[in-house]
Protein backbone atom coordinates (compact mmCIF):
# COMPACT_ATOMS: atom_id res chain seq x y z
CA UNK A 1 0.00 0.00 0.00
CA UNK A 2 2.78 2.43 0.94
CA UNK A 3 4.49 1.73 -2.38
CA UNK A 4 1.26 2.51 -4.24
CA UNK A 5 0.80 5.79 -2.35
CA UNK A 6 4.37 6.82 -3.16
CA UNK A 7 3.81 6.06 -6.84
CA UNK A 8 0.67 8.23 -6.87
CA UNK A 9 2.54 11.07 -5.15
CA UNK A 10 5.39 10.80 -7.67
CA UNK A 11 2.88 10.95 -10.53
CA UNK A 12 1.20 14.05 -9.04
CA UNK A 13 4.59 15.75 -8.62
CA UNK A 14 5.56 14.83 -12.19
CA UNK A 15 2.33 16.25 -13.56
CA UNK A 16 2.68 19.44 -11.53
CA UNK A 17 6.33 19.78 -12.53
CA UNK A 18 5.60 19.25 -16.20
CA UNK A 19 2.81 21.81 -16.13
CA UNK A 20 4.99 24.36 -14.32
CA UNK A 21 7.87 23.87 -16.75
CA UNK A 22 5.56 24.27 -19.72
CA UNK A 23 4.12 27.45 -18.21
CA UNK A 24 7.56 28.96 -17.60
CA UNK A 25 8.64 28.19 -21.16
CA UNK A 26 5.46 29.71 -22.52
CA UNK A 27 6.07 32.91 -20.55
CA UNK A 28 9.64 33.16 -21.77
CA UNK A 29 8.88 32.60 -25.43
CA UNK A 30 5.67 34.58 -25.76
CA UNK A 31 7.17 37.73 -24.28
CA UNK A 32 4.64 37.81 -21.43
CA UNK A 33 5.92 39.26 -18.15
CA UNK A 34 4.99 37.78 -14.78
CA UNK A 35 2.93 40.91 -13.91
CA UNK A 36 1.10 40.71 -17.20
CA UNK A 37 0.48 37.05 -16.58
CA UNK A 38 -0.92 37.70 -13.09
CA UNK A 39 -3.17 40.50 -14.35
CA UNK A 40 -4.60 38.19 -16.99
CA UNK A 41 -5.44 35.44 -14.56
CA UNK A 42 -8.95 36.78 -14.03
CA UNK A 43 -9.61 36.81 -17.79
CA UNK A 44 -7.76 33.64 -18.66
CA UNK A 45 -9.23 30.97 -20.88
CA UNK A 46 -8.86 27.99 -18.56
CA UNK A 47 -9.74 25.52 -21.30
CA UNK A 48 -6.89 26.80 -23.44
CA UNK A 49 -4.54 26.94 -20.46
CA UNK A 50 -5.48 23.45 -19.40
CA UNK A 51 -4.80 22.24 -22.91
CA UNK A 52 -1.35 23.85 -22.85
CA UNK A 53 -0.61 22.24 -19.49
CA UNK A 54 -1.70 18.81 -20.68
CA UNK A 55 0.38 19.24 -23.84
CA UNK A 56 3.46 20.03 -21.73
CA UNK A 57 2.86 17.02 -19.48
CA UNK A 58 2.41 14.74 -22.50
CA UNK A 59 5.61 16.08 -24.05
CA UNK A 60 7.51 15.45 -20.82
CA UNK A 61 6.35 11.83 -20.60
CA UNK A 62 7.07 11.17 -24.29
CA UNK A 63 10.52 12.73 -23.86
CA UNK A 64 11.29 10.43 -20.93
CA UNK A 65 10.39 7.38 -23.01
CA UNK A 66 12.44 8.51 -26.00
CA UNK A 67 15.46 9.41 -23.87
CA UNK A 68 15.35 5.99 -22.19
CA UNK A 69 15.55 4.35 -25.62
CA UNK A 70 18.29 6.59 -27.00
CA UNK A 71 20.27 6.27 -23.76
CA UNK A 72 20.48 2.49 -24.14
CA UNK A 73 21.12 2.93 -27.86
CA UNK A 74 24.05 5.15 -26.88
CA UNK A 75 25.55 2.29 -24.86
CA UNK A 76 25.06 0.00 -27.85
CA UNK A 77 26.76 2.35 -30.33
CA UNK A 78 29.62 3.13 -27.93
CA UNK A 79 30.08 -0.57 -27.20
CA UNK A 80 30.30 -1.45 -30.89
CA UNK A 81 32.82 1.36 -31.33
CA UNK A 82 34.88 -0.11 -28.46
CA UNK A 83 34.98 -3.62 -29.93
CA UNK A 84 32.09 -5.16 -27.97
CA UNK A 85 29.51 -7.46 -29.57
CA UNK A 86 25.73 -7.24 -29.17
CA UNK A 87 24.14 -9.44 -26.50
CA UNK A 88 20.96 -7.86 -25.10
CA UNK A 89 18.94 -4.66 -25.46
CA UNK A 90 16.03 -4.09 -23.06
CA UNK A 91 13.49 -1.28 -22.69
CA UNK A 92 11.12 -1.89 -19.79
CA UNK A 93 10.51 -5.63 -20.00
CA UNK A 94 10.76 -5.89 -23.81
CA UNK A 95 14.12 -7.50 -24.54
CA UNK A 96 15.95 -8.05 -27.84
CA UNK A 97 18.57 -10.80 -27.58
CA UNK A 98 21.05 -12.36 -29.99
CA UNK A 99 21.13 -16.13 -29.65
CA UNK A 100 22.12 -18.96 -32.00
CA UNK A 101 22.93 -16.46 -34.72
CA UNK A 102 19.49 -14.85 -34.70
CA UNK A 103 17.64 -12.06 -32.91
CA UNK A 104 14.69 -12.79 -30.64
CA UNK A 105 12.21 -10.67 -28.69
CA UNK A 106 11.39 -11.75 -25.13
CA UNK A 107 9.95 -10.19 -22.00
CA UNK A 108 12.35 -9.95 -19.10
CA UNK A 109 11.53 -7.37 -16.40
CA UNK A 110 14.30 -6.36 -14.02
CA UNK A 111 13.48 -4.57 -10.79
CA UNK A 112 14.92 -1.08 -10.43
CA UNK A 113 15.85 -0.38 -14.06
CA UNK A 114 14.02 1.13 -17.04
CA UNK A 115 16.38 -0.24 -19.65
CA UNK A 116 19.58 -2.16 -20.18
CA UNK A 117 22.18 -2.82 -22.85
CA UNK A 118 24.54 -5.78 -22.35
CA UNK A 119 27.37 -6.61 -24.71
CA UNK A 120 30.17 -9.14 -25.02
CA UNK A 121 33.57 -7.58 -24.28
CA UNK A 122 36.46 -7.98 -26.72
CA UNK A 123 38.89 -10.88 -26.22
CA UNK A 124 41.66 -8.89 -24.59
CA UNK A 125 43.45 -8.96 -21.23
CA UNK A 126 41.04 -7.42 -18.69
CA UNK A 127 43.32 -4.45 -18.04
CA UNK A 128 43.24 -3.63 -21.79
CA UNK A 129 39.47 -3.86 -22.27
CA UNK A 130 37.97 -0.35 -22.71
CA UNK A 131 35.02 0.46 -20.45
CA UNK A 132 34.68 4.27 -20.32
CA UNK A 133 33.07 4.90 -23.71
CA UNK A 134 30.73 1.88 -23.32
CA UNK A 135 29.49 3.15 -19.95
CA UNK A 136 29.22 6.81 -20.96
CA UNK A 137 27.70 6.24 -24.41
CA UNK A 138 24.16 6.74 -23.11
CA UNK A 139 25.00 10.03 -21.40
CA UNK A 140 26.76 11.38 -24.49
CA UNK A 141 23.83 10.63 -26.81
CA UNK A 142 21.34 12.17 -24.33
CA UNK A 143 23.40 15.37 -24.39
CA UNK A 144 23.79 15.33 -28.19
CA UNK A 145 20.06 14.86 -28.81
CA UNK A 146 19.21 17.56 -26.25
CA UNK A 147 21.56 20.02 -27.96
CA UNK A 148 19.90 19.32 -31.31
CA UNK A 149 16.48 19.81 -29.69
CA UNK A 150 17.51 23.24 -28.41
CA UNK A 151 18.59 24.28 -31.91
CA UNK A 152 15.21 23.18 -33.32
CA UNK A 153 13.35 24.98 -30.51
CA UNK A 154 15.22 28.25 -30.99
CA UNK A 155 14.76 28.28 -34.76
CA UNK A 156 11.06 27.43 -34.69
CA UNK A 157 8.34 30.08 -34.97
CA UNK A 158 5.72 27.76 -33.52
CA UNK A 159 5.32 28.06 -29.75
CA UNK A 160 4.10 24.46 -29.43
CA UNK A 161 7.14 23.12 -31.25
CA UNK A 162 9.34 25.29 -29.05
CA UNK A 163 7.73 23.98 -25.86
CA UNK A 164 7.95 20.35 -27.01
CA UNK A 165 11.62 20.49 -27.98
CA UNK A 166 12.73 22.55 -24.99
CA UNK A 167 11.04 20.02 -22.69
CA UNK A 168 12.77 17.23 -24.64
CA UNK A 169 16.11 18.99 -24.14
CA UNK A 170 15.48 19.56 -20.44
CA UNK A 171 14.55 15.91 -19.85
CA UNK A 172 17.65 14.84 -21.78
CA UNK A 173 19.96 16.97 -19.67
CA UNK A 174 18.32 15.58 -16.52
CA UNK A 175 18.94 12.04 -17.83
CA UNK A 176 22.56 12.93 -18.57
CA UNK A 177 23.08 14.40 -15.10
CA UNK A 178 21.44 11.50 -13.26
CA UNK A 179 23.48 8.97 -15.23
CA UNK A 180 26.70 10.88 -15.75
CA UNK A 181 27.39 12.52 -12.38
CA UNK A 182 28.91 9.69 -10.27
CA UNK A 183 26.32 8.57 -7.71
CA UNK A 184 24.29 5.60 -6.53
CA UNK A 185 20.55 5.67 -7.18
CA UNK A 186 18.59 3.21 -5.09
CA UNK A 187 21.89 1.56 -4.22
CA UNK A 188 22.76 0.96 -7.91
CA UNK A 189 25.81 2.71 -9.34
CA UNK A 190 24.97 4.91 -12.31
CA UNK A 191 27.10 5.07 -15.46
CA UNK A 192 29.37 7.77 -14.10
CA UNK A 193 29.91 5.85 -10.86
CA UNK A 194 30.69 2.70 -12.85
CA UNK A 195 33.36 4.56 -14.80
CA UNK A 196 34.81 5.83 -11.55
CA UNK A 197 34.80 2.36 -9.94
CA UNK A 198 36.19 0.52 -12.95
CA UNK A 199 38.96 3.10 -13.34
CA UNK A 200 40.09 2.83 -9.71
CA UNK A 201 39.21 -0.71 -8.59
CA UNK A 202 40.70 -3.64 -10.51
CA UNK A 203 38.39 -6.14 -8.77
CA UNK A 204 35.30 -4.16 -9.81
CA UNK A 205 36.51 -4.13 -13.41
CA UNK A 206 37.10 -7.90 -13.29
CA UNK A 207 33.59 -8.33 -11.87
CA UNK A 208 32.08 -6.13 -14.61
CA UNK A 209 33.85 -7.85 -17.52
CA UNK A 210 33.39 -11.40 -16.24
CA UNK A 211 29.67 -10.89 -15.59
CA UNK A 212 29.25 -9.84 -19.21
CA UNK A 213 31.04 -13.02 -20.27
CA UNK A 214 28.90 -15.18 -17.94
CA UNK A 215 25.72 -13.58 -19.28
CA UNK A 216 26.85 -14.22 -22.86
CA UNK A 217 27.69 -17.90 -22.55
CA UNK A 218 24.76 -18.72 -20.23
CA UNK A 219 22.31 -17.04 -22.60
CA UNK A 220 23.70 -19.22 -25.40
CA UNK A 221 22.87 -22.37 -23.41
CA UNK A 222 26.03 -23.14 -21.43
CA UNK A 223 25.17 -24.47 -17.98
CA UNK A 224 26.65 -22.64 -14.98
CA UNK A 225 28.65 -25.77 -14.04
CA UNK A 226 30.52 -25.50 -17.37
CA UNK A 227 31.51 -21.84 -16.96
CA UNK A 228 35.34 -21.65 -16.89
CA UNK A 229 36.79 -20.81 -13.48
CA UNK A 230 38.63 -17.85 -15.02
CA UNK A 231 35.25 -16.04 -15.23
CA UNK A 232 34.33 -16.78 -11.60
CA UNK A 233 35.31 -15.81 -8.08
CA UNK A 234 35.00 -17.88 -4.93
CA UNK A 235 36.63 -15.39 -2.59
CA UNK A 236 34.36 -13.64 -0.08
CA UNK A 237 37.01 -10.98 0.45
CA UNK A 238 35.03 -8.36 -1.48
CA UNK A 239 33.42 -4.97 -0.96
CA UNK A 240 29.81 -5.90 -0.15
CA UNK A 241 28.70 -2.35 -0.89
CA UNK A 242 29.83 -2.82 -4.50
CA UNK A 243 26.91 -4.34 -6.45
CA UNK A 244 29.24 -5.51 -9.23
CA UNK A 245 31.37 -7.56 -6.86
CA UNK A 246 28.39 -8.97 -4.95
CA UNK A 247 26.59 -10.09 -8.11
CA UNK A 248 29.77 -11.69 -9.43
CA UNK A 249 30.12 -13.68 -6.20
CA UNK A 250 26.42 -14.64 -6.33
CA UNK A 251 26.81 -15.94 -9.89
CA UNK A 252 29.80 -18.00 -8.79
CA UNK A 253 27.83 -19.51 -5.88
CA UNK A 254 25.12 -20.61 -8.33
CA UNK A 255 27.82 -22.24 -10.45
CA UNK A 256 28.94 -24.27 -7.43
CA UNK A 257 25.35 -25.36 -6.91
CA UNK A 258 25.16 -26.69 -10.46
CA UNK A 259 28.42 -28.56 -9.82
CA UNK A 260 26.68 -30.18 -6.82
CA UNK A 261 29.06 -28.47 -4.42
CA UNK A 262 26.08 -27.53 -2.26
CA UNK A 263 27.92 -26.86 0.98
CA UNK A 264 30.47 -24.55 -0.67
CA UNK A 265 27.61 -22.70 -2.36
CA UNK A 266 25.71 -22.42 0.93
CA UNK A 267 28.73 -20.95 2.72
CA UNK A 268 29.22 -18.22 0.10
CA UNK A 269 25.52 -17.32 0.06
CA UNK A 270 25.41 -17.26 3.85
CA UNK A 271 28.42 -14.93 3.94
CA UNK A 272 26.68 -12.50 1.59
CA UNK A 273 23.57 -12.44 3.80
CA UNK A 274 25.74 -11.81 6.86
CA UNK A 275 26.55 -8.50 5.14
CA UNK A 276 22.91 -7.84 4.19
CA UNK A 277 22.98 -4.30 5.59
CA UNK A 278 25.68 -3.43 3.05
CA UNK A 279 24.24 -5.30 0.05
CA UNK A 280 21.91 -3.72 -2.52
CA UNK A 281 18.30 -4.75 -1.79
CA UNK A 282 17.80 -6.47 -5.15
CA UNK A 283 20.86 -8.68 -4.68
CA UNK A 284 19.92 -9.37 -1.07
CA UNK A 285 16.61 -10.79 -2.33
CA UNK A 286 18.34 -12.83 -5.03
CA UNK A 287 20.83 -14.18 -2.50
CA UNK A 288 18.08 -15.11 -0.05
CA UNK A 289 16.25 -17.01 -2.78
CA UNK A 290 19.35 -19.08 -3.52
CA UNK A 291 20.18 -19.46 0.18
CA UNK A 292 16.71 -20.84 0.91
CA UNK A 293 17.26 -23.40 -1.84
CA UNK A 294 20.77 -24.24 -0.64
CA UNK A 295 19.44 -24.61 2.92
CA UNK A 296 16.71 -27.00 1.78
CA UNK A 297 18.96 -29.16 -0.35
CA UNK A 298 21.57 -29.43 2.43
CA UNK A 299 18.95 -30.41 5.02
CA UNK A 300 18.78 -27.08 6.87
CA UNK A 301 14.98 -27.02 6.84
CA UNK A 302 14.61 -24.79 9.94
CA UNK A 303 17.07 -22.29 8.46
CA UNK A 304 15.10 -22.27 5.19
CA UNK A 305 11.83 -21.64 7.04
CA UNK A 306 13.34 -18.60 8.77
CA UNK A 307 14.67 -17.17 5.51
CA UNK A 308 11.58 -17.88 3.42
CA UNK A 309 9.62 -14.82 4.47
CA UNK A 310 6.43 -13.53 2.86
CA UNK A 311 8.58 -10.97 1.03
CA UNK A 312 10.81 -13.63 -0.54
CA UNK A 313 7.84 -15.86 -1.38
CA UNK A 314 6.11 -12.91 -3.06
CA UNK A 315 9.32 -11.99 -4.91
CA UNK A 316 9.65 -15.55 -6.24
CA UNK A 317 6.02 -15.55 -7.37
CA UNK A 318 6.44 -12.19 -9.08
CA UNK A 319 9.39 -13.26 -11.24
CA UNK A 320 8.85 -17.00 -11.77
CA UNK A 321 7.63 -16.43 -15.34
CA UNK A 322 10.82 -14.67 -16.38
CA UNK A 323 13.46 -16.31 -14.14
CA UNK A 324 13.59 -20.10 -14.05
CA UNK A 325 15.46 -20.19 -10.74
CA UNK A 326 12.34 -18.79 -9.05
CA UNK A 327 10.34 -21.82 -10.23
CA UNK A 328 13.15 -24.01 -8.89
CA UNK A 329 12.79 -22.30 -5.51
CA UNK A 330 8.99 -22.61 -5.50
CA UNK A 331 9.30 -26.28 -6.37
CA UNK A 332 11.79 -26.88 -3.55
CA UNK A 333 9.63 -25.08 -0.96
CA UNK A 334 6.55 -27.00 -2.11
CA UNK A 335 8.41 -30.29 -1.73
CA UNK A 336 10.40 -29.73 1.48
CA UNK A 337 8.42 -27.08 3.42
CA UNK A 338 4.82 -27.63 2.31
CA UNK A 339 5.22 -31.38 1.73
CA UNK A 340 3.07 -30.89 -1.37
CA UNK A 341 4.48 -33.31 -3.94
CA UNK A 342 1.64 -32.71 -6.39
CA UNK A 343 2.31 -28.96 -6.45
CA UNK A 344 6.02 -29.60 -6.91
CA UNK A 345 5.35 -31.82 -9.94
CA UNK A 346 3.05 -29.18 -11.45
CA UNK A 347 5.83 -26.61 -11.10
CA UNK A 348 8.20 -29.06 -12.77
CA UNK A 349 5.81 -29.38 -15.71
CA UNK A 350 5.55 -25.60 -15.89
CA UNK A 351 9.28 -25.00 -16.22
CA UNK A 352 9.63 -27.77 -18.83
CA UNK A 353 6.71 -26.41 -20.87
CA UNK A 354 8.04 -22.84 -20.78
CA UNK A 355 11.75 -23.64 -21.01
CA UNK A 356 12.22 -21.74 -24.29
CA UNK A 357 10.62 -18.57 -22.92
CA UNK A 358 13.41 -17.86 -20.46
CA UNK A 359 16.35 -15.62 -21.23
CA UNK A 360 19.20 -17.58 -19.65
CA UNK A 361 18.93 -20.96 -21.36
CA UNK A 362 21.92 -22.42 -19.51
CA UNK A 363 20.27 -21.68 -16.17
CA UNK A 364 17.05 -23.33 -17.37
CA UNK A 365 18.94 -26.58 -18.04
CA UNK A 366 20.43 -26.41 -14.55
CA UNK A 367 17.09 -25.68 -12.90
CA UNK A 368 15.29 -28.52 -14.67
CA UNK A 369 18.07 -30.91 -13.61
CA UNK A 370 18.00 -29.72 -9.99
CA UNK A 371 14.21 -30.04 -9.83
CA UNK A 372 14.46 -33.62 -11.06
CA UNK A 373 16.97 -34.28 -8.29
CA UNK A 374 14.69 -32.72 -5.69
CA UNK A 375 11.70 -34.79 -6.70
CA UNK A 376 13.74 -37.96 -6.70
CA UNK A 377 15.29 -36.83 -3.38
CA UNK A 378 18.55 -38.53 -4.32
CA UNK A 379 21.07 -35.88 -3.40
CA UNK A 380 24.75 -36.89 -3.32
Amino acid sequence: MKKGVLQVLKLILALAGGGAIGLIIALLFTGTSVNEFLSKLTHIDWVETGGAGLFSILCAFVAMGIHTIIHEAGHLIAGLMSGYKFLLFRIGSLTLIHSDGKYQLKRFPLEGTGGQCLMIPPQLPIESIPTKLYNLGGVLINILCSALAIIIALTSNNVWVTIAFLLFALIGFIFAALNGIPMKIGGISNDGKNVQLLDKDTLSKKAFINQLMIHAITQQGTRPRDIPDEYLTFSTNIDFKDALQVNWLLMSAVTLMDRREYEASYQILDTIIQHESEVLGLFAKETKCELVFASLITGRIDQANKLYSDEIASYAQQYHKTMSNKLRLLCATAFYIESNTEKAHLLQEQIITNRNKYLMQGEVLMDIDLIEEILSDKKP
